[in-house]
């Protein structure tokens, strides 16, 4: 069986709003918000580039992979998602966030983000993304296998 490679990104302000998307596939997504990503394609030349492709393909705002810091890799029998976050400090890409596909895009406050129709892991995801203890940059991401 092969292994399928997904990314999911999320991109923070300075008071820790998120952007989300409503998902309508797959199934088991539909009508509940997840971070904002896709397949990683044979073309992209890595994870990190194949995140910002995904970001702009859904929101139309233009991120570079360098901006991107991967902080959890979570691993099943069918595939791997690599979880990024950007902190978008200052709103340089916020202003070009707008719905691109037909899967709506939305800014929610970090409350409202774990606690709306979501996705069940963005309820560990999303703070461990925030937490400022942890280095990933310096220490590489956490990595799940389930």
């Amino acid at each position: 069986m092969k292994i399928v490679n997904y990314v999911v990104g999320f991109m923070f302000d300075k008071e820790h709003n998120v952007w989300l998307i409503k998902k309508n596939k797959p199934e088991w997504q539909k009508g509940r918000y997840n971070g904002i990503g896709g397949k990683i394609e044979s073309y992209d030349l890595d994870h990190y580039a194949a995140m910002s492709r995904e970001f702009f393909e859904e929101t139309s705002a233009l991120t570079e992979p360098y901006e991107w810091t991967e902080f959890c890799t979570y691993g099943w029998k069918d595939g791997i998602v690599h979880f990024f976050y950007l902190h978008d400090l200052d709103l340089k890409h916020y202003g070009y966030v707008r719905t691109n596909t037909d899967e709506e895009v939305c800014c929610f406050g970090f409350s409202a983000a774990i606690n709306t129709n979501s996705i069940y892991n963005l309820k560990w995801l999303l703070p461990l993304a925030l937490d400022p203890s942890l280095d990933f940059e310096k220490n590489g991401p956490i990595i799940v296998n389930e």
